[in-house]
């Protein structure tokens, strides 16, 4: 399948998640990706399991985030995401990773082909996070733009929040 643009929207529990990353890692070509459900957050905080991923935050930054639910080895969950939404139950914490990771600024998790980079992330960012954590996303990804309504539509430099 060759999909360019995938959003959900309010739509998913918290045990859909570990089929949700299951199902993007046949979508290889993805390169906006627009997640807005809470279930996604709960599902990282809240499930655990050896045999699955249940945490999308880590399979985004992972270079075996793209393996398969029967635990073979994969490539980058998304490899061609150059563009993340996450309107979820994040904090910046979270996102750090991902924009480290895809950024190339994570040497270590480059042992399989680098995914694109990451050049814009939109979330909740000034909600979620302290200053050094908004500088420091903000110098890993060319756009950070937050997507609360207080400030979202701020432009402070090259990135929004």
């Amino acid at each position: 399948m060759n999909l360019h643009t995938f959003e959900l929207t309010q739509c998913l529990q918290p045990t859909d998640v570990p089929h949700l990353i299951r199902w993007l890692a046949r979508l290889p070509n993805i390169v906006h990706l627009i997640l807005k459900d809470d279930a996604i957050g709960k599902a990282a905080t809240t499930l655990s399991s050896e045999a699955e991923q249940t945490n999308i935050y880590e399979a985004l930054a992972s270079p075996a985030g793209g393996r398969s639910g029967c635990g073979e080895p994969g490539g980058w969950l998304c490899p061609s995401l150059t563009i993340l939404h996450l309107d979820t139950d994040d904090v910046v914490a979270d996102l750090i990773p991902i924009a480290r990771a895809r950024g190339g600024f994570d040497i270590s998790a480059h042992y399989v082909h680098p995914p694109k980079a990451l050049r814009r992330m939109e979330a909740l960012i000034c909600s979620s996070s302290s200053q050094e954590e908004k500088e420091e996303l903000c110098s890993l990804v060319e756009q950070a733009i937050c997507v609360c309504i207080s400030c979202g539509l701020a432009i402070a430099g090259t990135y929004f929040y």
